[in-house]
């Protein structure tokens, strides 16, 4: 049965940057997931392409704000005010948490989504939330 599987930031950056110390078992997550439905928002394309243009240059940034955009397997979720405004209050209640994490957390919440492709140990505060890494 195919499930839902949150792409975090942290996931893409490793998937796409070769030199990444996490490369390895990012792709090879992403082999394991071509029969999931995949979900991110636009604010993690957003960090992935000024993380990705900062470290490597606009051409490779750009080529994969495109492949995210346009990946028929991916949803991409645009937040609304009423979203972020939840996501606010979760950077709230849970010092330390980027904007960015408590939105994919609302959006996880949203869909009912349990897992989420992810280096970044904050997830793991979560209960319900299966990290994959």
């Amino acid at each position: 049965m195919t499930s839902l599987i949150f792409l975090d930031t942290s996931f893409l950056i490793a998937f796409f940057l070769n030199t990444d110390e996490d490369h390895a078992r990012a792709a090879e997550l992403g082999r394991e997931m071509t029969a999931e439905r995949l979900v991110l928002s636009s604010h993690n394309i957003e960090e992935a392409v000024t993380f990705l243009q900062r470290r490597e240059n606009t051409k490779k940034a750009k080529e994969v704000g495109e492949r995210l955009l346009e990946a028929q397997e991916i949803e991409v979720m645009f937040p609304d005010k009423e979203l972020l405004l939840e996501a606010l209050q979760v950077v709230e209640k849970h010092g330390g948490l980027s904007l960015c994490d408590a939105l994919a957390i609302v959006i996880m919440k949203q869909k009912n989504i349990k897992k989420i492709a992810s280096f970044d140990s904050d997830f793991d505060r979560f209960p319900g939330i299966q990290r994959l890494y």
